[in-house]
């Protein structure tokens, strides 16, 4: 389910948005659906701080790229320098959960499993021009997927023998 809350606290806000999706390629029509009206073919406020988004599957690893650009959220005569020092330490966190441990990545941080990435971004930086964001892992399940492949052709090697051995096995009785 996707959702977002906003939270107050001791003069901060917090805006946190969560989309879950088990395809990573069908990101895009997920994120599609905060668009008011649904067809719209302008981005949605959350699709922008989101970024476009490109994941390339490249065996035996995923590359995941984002760039996040949310300069067209702001006034352009708010893209000056006194605006920019008002916004002290205003952020952006971008976090991705992965179900395998990331083999490289240009995060801020990365949790001691290896699976979880955090970008931690102030808003002067992204209004400053696009910020990408990219990780390299191993594709999720591949070597199980390898292995029962592997034993499906092993089987199927052994039936060929096997029903090879039967055939020239009759032929030789006849």
């Amino acid at each position: 389910m996707n959702k977002i809350n906003k939270v107050e606290a001791s003069g901060d806000t917090t805006l946190q948005i969560d989309v879950n999706f088990k395809d990573a390629r069908k990101l895009g029509s997920t994120l599609a659906s905060f668009r008011d009206p649904p067809d719209s073919p302008q981005k949605s406020k959350e699709e922008i701080l989101f970024g476009d988004t490109e994941i390339q599957i490249a065996p035996p690893n995923v590359n995941f790229q984002r760039t996040i650009d949310i300069r067209s959220l702001v006034p352009p005569e708010a893209l000056n320098p006194l605006t920019k020092g008002l916004l002290g330490k205003a952020h952006i966190d971008y976090v991705i959960h992965f179900p395998t441990p990331i083999k490289t990545h240009n995060a801020h941080a990365i949790s001691s499993d290896g699976k979880t990435l955090r970008w931690h971004v102030p808003v002067k930086d992204l209004l400053a021009g696009p910020v990408e964001m990219k990780f390299e892992a191993p594709i999720p399940r591949l070597s199980l997927y390898l292995t029962m492949i592997g034993l499906v052709l092993l089987a199927l090697i052994f039936a060929v023998i096997f029903i090879r051995r039967r055939l020239l096995s009759n032929k030789t009785s006849s």
